[in-house]
């Protein structure tokens, strides 16, 4: 492929995939899924191979498309997209056999013999809408679980990463079944064009504004969907025990991507005392990390559309707080540049505030306890996508844990848990519904169908759900059917005894067993 960067960029306006194209890319993957071609595992796997070795082939086209687009080094586009990516599919090649056998479930001493089974179907034909600000590793895996379910999928690409999803649709038409699996691009018509069109689930990575429109057109066919949101994640910093390195990962997960991150800490609570000491770290880190800061450093993200960073900038001119590291003067639109600010002591009602702020400005409230952060992160924001807890003290950190919700959570790093393949990842409330990432993202696009088989030769146990009822009959089912309690009342001294324990550890077995 070994596209230049001249020609990925004369891409932007020759993406379009034409409106009435659509129906048809639509009809044909759904017929294609009717005629059962997707369910046979060696056909999934087949896909997936080819999906790793196009991927692994065009590694720097892929890379190269993320420069043009973000102004991403390829290092962390390694990094932070790719090694997600290729990951993810090698897992889901290892494991996929072990992941897609039936599960048989207890059904007790009256169901027992029936073989309760979860059977793990594919839903059908999927919709997977992503985003741009990690255009392959917000796209890939949900299509990797797609594929790993059985299922046929239609993508659609975000517009505002045009070299990215140039090559990605060049990649996924070439490698595999055109019949089953499609790119469209285009922008709000073609996306809408597709939702006008019945699936059976849709994966939606992006903001909340468009994913309750998401939601509202699913419901009107009762779809199911996931949506991977975003909001304001806190990261709670309680003490200085090692502020250096504290400061070093925040700075990483604040800035990497230029702020761009669904996940990414979007405003710090520190605790009251430790300003001087923060500040001058995350100064410090800065500098490390990118010594030569300019328009022209290539190891800093830049900002993706020119409306994105005039939304940044009214943020900063708009604060209250003391910029204290970057701020506008340097900003430059011709390239989207905006260098990491940092602006502290921000009120509630400060513009920092207000949203998500998707952009490299880091606003500080200072708070004078754990709990008085706690209070702000439940009171003011909507349920975040993830939540960061710097302090050596475990009994802050389970406290934090214990009394805030989030999607995600990190102890004393940020960012980076979201690309542990072996973890769910999503959001809750606000922040999303349904999680991803290696076997869930398998169970995330598959039907778990519940089957019993019910032997003709248990009808003797059967009658006993016939009419007429009897006495008989009830005692029977109690007997039967209904355990014996082997735990103990509330405030009952009753099961704490040696020989209770014994009993209730054996009952437990036995009707785990049957």
């Amino acid at each position: 492929m070994a596209e230049s960067a001249a020609s990925l960029q004369s891409t932007v306006d020759d993406l379009s995939t034409p409106l009435e194209h659509i129906p048809k890319i639509h009809e044909t993957v759904v017929s294609t899924f009717k005629s059962h071609k997707t369910l046979p595992i060696e056909y999934r796997l087949d896909q997936l191979r080819n999906l790793y070795y196009a991927i692994s082939d065009h590694k720097d086209d892929l890379l190269a498309a993320l420069t043009v687009d973000l102004h991403k080094h390829p290092t962390e586009g390694l990094m932070t997209e790719l090694g997600g990516a290729l990951n993810d599919i090698a897992g889901a090649i290892a494991s996929l056999k072990s992941w897609a056998k039936d599960e048989r479930r207890s059904g007790g001493l009256l169901f027992g013999p029936m073989k309760p089974t979860v059977r793990r179907e594919p839903y059908g034909t999927v919709l997977i809408i992503s985003p741009w600000n990690f255009p392959i590793f917000l796209t890939i895996p949900p299509l990797v679980g797609a594929i790993a379910a059985g299922n046929t999928a239609i993508m659609k690409l975000s517009e505002h990463a045009p070299a990215t999803a140039k090559i990605i649709t060049e990649i996924i038409h070439s490698c595999l079944d055109p019949d089953a699996y499609r790119v469209v691009n285009g922008t709000a018509l073609q996306a809408t064009t597709l939702l006008d069109q019945k699936f059976d689930m849709i994966f939606y990575t992006g903001g909340g504004r468009v994913g309750k429109q998401i939601a509202l057109a699913a419901a009107k066919t009762l779809t199911p969907t996931i949506l991977e949101l975003g909001g304001k994640s806190p990261a709670f910093v309680l003490d200085n025990s090692n502020m250096k390195v504290v400061a070093r990962r925040i700075v990483y997960g604040k800035f990497v991507n230029a702020g761009q991150t669904c996940v990414a800490p979007d405003y710090i609570l520190l605790r009251r005392g430790l300003e001087d000491e923060f500040v001058r770290s995350v100064k410090a880190a800065i500098s490390n990390f990118f010594p030569s800061l300019s328009r022209d450093d290539s190891a800093y993200s830049h900002l993706i559309n020119m409306a994105s960073f005039d939304r940044i900038l009214r943020i900063i001119d708009s604060s209250k707080g003391k910029i204290v590291i970057g701020g506008t003067e340097t900003a430059d639109r011709a390239s989207k540049f905006v260098e990491p600010t940092v602006i502290l002591d921000v009120r509630p009602d400060d513009s920092t505030m207000e949203d998500e702020i998707f952009g490299p400005v880091m606003p500080i409230v200072l708070i004078d306890s754990a709990d008085e952060g706690i209070d702000y992160v439940n009171s003011n924001h909507d349920t975040p996508l993830a939540l960061y807890v710097f302090t050596a003290d475990k009994s802050l950190q389970k406290r934090v844990l214990d009394f805030t919700p989030s999607g995600g959570a990190m102890i004393n790093g940020a960012i980076v848990h979201a690309g542990i393949m072996n973890l769910p990842f999503g959001g809750v409330g606000q922040s999303g519904m349904g999680c991803y990432h290696g076997r869930d993202s398998f169970e995330a696009f598959s039907h778990k169908r519940a089957i019993a088989t019910d032997p003709y030769w248990t009808e003797a146990i059967a009658s006993l759900r016939y009419p007429p009822y009897t006495a008989s009959k009830t005692s029977t089912f109690n007997s039967v059917a209904i355990p014996t309690a082997w735990f103990p009342r509330e405030g009952s001294v009753i099961g704490t005894t040696v020989f209770h324990r014994l009993f209730r550890g054996f009952w437990a077995f036995w009707y785990k067993a049957t």
